[in-house]
């Protein structure tokens, strides 16, 4: 009955955020103008498309810090980009850990806190950008100033980049914290002690030296690179962005995809993120609403081709993939 109820829950999300975002707007007019595609784009769409994923692939193997083939950690990060797109509720996120157990023998435990550790690398790198952008493009920052919303973001970026600084600058291990005070105090019979120990094990392990160096570094490069994919996206379908005016909207497209908000295959969610978005920037919303359904039809073409390849690749090769992590 749950399985059903989530299935239902995000199919109305779905209805809901598509009839928002397409109200009040000439909808044959829309779909008319979408037709018109500038074909000159289109290599620059797909070779950064590739080079996101390639960079994930990289942090994912960096993070690992394990001899797992890149060709393999590609094919198997495919198929979780695929499947995180698709399901509902960024559910997706589940097959990341169950392919690394099934595929390279990687324990539960240690694939969950990476895929943590990873999701607020991403988070600090689309807010890092989107306080570059405001600051670097004085324009933009005066635009998205006037807006509350975008001003909230703005102090919320902030404040979350000092606290990571802070963090990272007193290195204070707080999941161990927690870890001792589970122990000290006979907690559920030390179940929490044994499991927030073994959390805490694998992000010392991540955030050592050069590992860490190297995921900050790559974290902030791959969300340029998704920005750019946006950009490029954008400029296919008429809408010429700087890549600064790219964030600032761009950042509400990410956000709506990264919280487990997202109906089914983010129908709505990318739609809605991409009015709101540029809405701040003056473009109307027919023009708005344009760019984010081509840029959605983009990118269920190119995760899907992705992810099946990854899925036909990972099978031919199942006899011979188990890797000693």
């Amino acid at each position: 009955m749950k399985k059903y109820s989530k299935i239902v829950i995000s199919v109305l999300v779905s209805a809901i955020l598509l009839y928002v975002t397409f109200i009040n707007i000439d909808v044959k007019k829309t779909f008319a103008e979408l037709r018109i595609v500038n074909l000159s784009g289109v290599p620059a769409v797909l070779v950064s498309y590739f080079l996101m994923h390639l960079l994930i692939a990289l942090r994912w193997r960096v993070m690992l810090n394990a001899k797992v083939s890149l060709g393999n950690i590609f094919y198997a990060s495919a198929v979780h980009n695929m499947l995180n797109n698709l399901l509902p509720f960024r559910t997706g996120e589940a097959s990341f850990v169950i392919l690394l157990k099934k595929l390279f023998s990687v324990p539960v435990i240690k694939s969950s806190s990476i895929l943590l550790y990873a999701r607020i690398f991403d988070a600090l790198s689309i807010f890092f950008w989107f306080l570059v952008s405001g600051i670097v493009y004085k324009s933009v920052l005066n635009k998205t100033l006037e807006n509350s919303t975008y001003l909230m973001l703005y102090i919320f970026s902030a404040f979350l980049l000092i606290f990571a600084l802070a963090y990272l600058i007193f290195k204070r291990d707080f999941i161990g914290m927690m870890s001792e005070y589970f122990k000290k105090n006979n907690m559920t019979n030390g179940l929490l002690s044994k499991w927030s120990y073994k959390i805490s094990t694998v992000l010392k392990e991540v955030k050592s030296g050069l590992i860490f160096n190297k995921v900050a570094v790559m974290s902030v490069l791959l969300y340029l690179l998704k920005y750019t994919f946006l950009m490029l996206s954008a400029y296919v379908f008429g809408l010429e962005l700087n890549i600064f005016e790219t964030i600032i909207a761009g950042t509400v497209v990410m956000i709506a995809t990264v919280l487990p908000i997202q109906g089914v295959a983010g129908f709505g969610t990318i739609e809605a993120g991409w009015v709101l978005g540029l809405y701040v920037l003056g473009v109307d919303k027919e023009t708005a609403v344009m760019v984010g359904v081509g840029f959605h039809i983009i990118q269920i073409i190119m995760y899907t081709i992705m992810g099946g390849i990854g899925i036909v690749s990972l099978h031919l090769k199942r006899d011979t993939i188990k890797e000693i992590m």
